[in-house]
């Protein structure tokens, strides 16, 4: 943003370390690049770079960001995040985390891709009342995020749509978390232990991330939903080998789970010392 570009500068002219801090899952494909960077998610001028875990740290170096501007302290944001094994039950409930169309994108400004995301919404709504289950609907808390409650009381009156909050204790109620195209919470849900779909809405020309390609999602669109849906909530097998991918993956996205805030200190106290 305009703030972080002036304090950039300024702590530059003062010869004061620059820190940039993972702030979400990235793209991390090299059709990306442009994007990651005018979004301010790659250490462009930043002296350090503070990743979350892995994935990132060897996406960074293949796009030859020196490696000594790399450092991989996980994330206290994390920290607090974690399996429950005595809390765990089922709930017959089904988390959809949406992440709508945006204005910093002007390929999700066309009438196609709304109408597409729309749709989506239906459908999911229209499919989880189906098949019997509770569905919460939790947008991101952006404050120009389109609001599908309309959509979704239309099709049943008892869907929650949440739209602020921590999104974390809706995961670890939830038994299946669906998301649109790809978002951070997918992470949360790895950790969680819970089996994430992801619902194909576009293609902005950004090639695949790695969370999507690991078989840690159930990649799915509008034709194979309900198909899939259906084996996600009544197989077993199926839901158990994402809840496995998940859990690995989340391993190669985020070090020192539960240790974040730990490591982020260390790192400052050897930096400023």
């Amino acid at each position: 943003g305009l703030h972080e570009r002036i304090a950039i500068q300024l702590a530059s002219q003062k010869e004061i370390p620059v820190c940039l801090v993972q702030h979400g899952l990235n793209y991390d494909t090299k059709m990306a690049y442009d994007m990651n960077v005018a979004q301010g998610a790659l250490p462009m001028k930043s002296d350090h770079y503070l990743c979350w875990g892995k994935i990132n740290e060897d996406y960074c170096k293949e796009l030859s960001i020196k490696s000594e501007k790399i450092h991989v302290v996980g994330s206290p944001v994390f920290d607090k995040v974690k399996f429950d094994e005595q809390n765990f039950s089922k709930n017959d409930c089904v988390l959809l985390a949406t992440a709508a169309p945006t204005k910093e994108d002007s390929s999700d400004l066309t009438v196609e891709i709304i109408e597409k995301y729309m749709n989506s919404i239906k459908k999911i709504c229209q499919l989880v009342t189906k098949y019997n289950k509770k569905l919460i609907i939790k947008i991101h808390p952006s404050p120009d995020e389109l609001d599908p409650s309309y959509i979704a009381k239309q099709i049943n009156p008892e869907i929650k749509v949440i739209k602020e909050g921590n999104i974390s204790p809706l995961i670890q109620s939830c038994d299946l978390m669906i998301v649109i195209d790809f978002t951070s919470p997918i992470l949360d849900a790895h950790i969680l232990q819970k089996p994430v779909m992801s619902l194909s809405v576009k293609d902005n020309g950004w090639g695949v991330p790695t969370a999507l390609k690991n078989n840690s999602c159930l990649v799915t669109d509008l034709e194979k939903l309900e198909n899939d849906l259906k084996s996600v909530l009544n197989n077993e097998r199926v839901r158990n080998q994402l809840i496995i991918n998940g859990i690995q993956s989340s391993k190669e996205y985020l070090s020192y789970q539960n240790n974040g805030s730990k490591e982020l200190i260390k790192f400052l106290e050897k930096l400023v010392h």
